[in-house]
């Protein structure tokens, strides 16, 4: 009962996936992006934190719950993970979990590995030409070490691994400078600067 990976992208739902892992790209501490490719012979790519999957290793075959297409990915085949969604892995005598590793073949991956290609994050902004140029600055130094220098520019690389308020219509609100107070923007006849 899953959806191979060459006809997600006709799925209207959440849908199922049994894959095989071929590479974990480390992002951050929090963060590694999987490289999957399933019987079907597609290559995708999901993001999977950590703290909630830190048992993932590559070659192993998993099945992904609930899992949608990102429709904004642009650059390559993407699929997103909700807050519940999982990652099982198979035991080691599954029937299934050794068909698939044996079937499914990572010989592009191996020449990838030998070329040193790179494995990117999902991008799912770009900077403007403008500030193309400018070097990264880790978060920490641009609050903790830059923080005197309140009138430069910065530009930051980072993951979101989490969104709250989980209500989208809650994700800015309106601030109101004097009094240093952020209320709804649902509220009517909110004015005053708008803030993530």
């Amino acid at each position: 009962m899953y959806t191979p990976l060459a006809k997600v992208q006709s799925e209207k739902a959440d849908f199922d996936v049994v894959a095989k892992i071929l590479h974990i790209h480390t992002l951050d501490e929090y963060t590694n992006e999987l490289k999957l490719k399933d019987a079907s012979g597609q290559v995708w790519f999901t993001l999977a934190l950590n703290l909630k999957f830190p048992h993932l290793k590559a070659g192993e075959v998993v099945r992904i719950r609930s899992a949608q297409v990102d429709e904004t990915s642009t650059h390559k085949k993407v699929l997103v993970l909700s807050h519940y969604s999982n990652i099982l892995t198979f035991p080691h005598s599954s029937k299934l979990g050794k068909e698939l590793r044996a079937k499914i073949s990572d010989t592009v991956d191996k020449a990838a590995i030998k070329q040193k290609v790179q494995y990117n994050s999902v991008v799912l902004t770009e900077v403007d030409k403008k500030w193309a140029n400018l070097p990264h600055t880790s978060l920490h130094d641009l609050f903790h070490d830059e923080a005197e220098a309140k009138d430069a520019t910065y530009r930051t690389t980072f993951s979101v691994v989490k969104v709250e308020p989980g209500n989208v219509s809650e994700w800015t609100k309106a601030y109101d400078k004097k009094t240093k107070k952020a209320t709804s923007n649902s509220a009517k006849g909110a004015s005053g600067s708008q803030i993530y």
